[in-house]
């Protein structure tokens, strides 16, 4: 688990294969993971690991999670990504 991230390319990457996250509610994780959706958003070290263990003992709401956040990660293309990025380009060079 990383408690600093950028974006969370790893739980994004994770979700595409159908597994939900458990991760730090922090920037960029916050942004990848909806927490109770896609996976379990956790605040301390100690929430993550019962977050892990719950997941863990819970097949059906691991398995409704896993859907979901393939789901969610399906709805993520380059295409759409670059085109976001070249306007911030234009922006910044404004």
């Amino acid at each position: 688990p990383s408690a600093v991230e950028g974006w969370g390319l790893v739980v994004t990457e994770a979700a595409a294969r159908q597994t939900p996250a458990v991760a730090f509610d922090v920037p960029g994780l916050r942004d990848s993971v909806r927490d109770g959706e896609t996976g379990v958003l956790a605040r301390g070290e100690s929430s993550f690991a019962a977050a892990w263990i719950s997941l863990t003992l819970a097949a059906d709401r691991r398995a409704h999670m896993g859907k979901a956040a393939r789901d969610v990660a399906a709805r993520y293309r380059w295409e759409h990504t670059v085109r976001q990025f070249r306007a911030v380009a234009r922006e910044a060079a404004r």
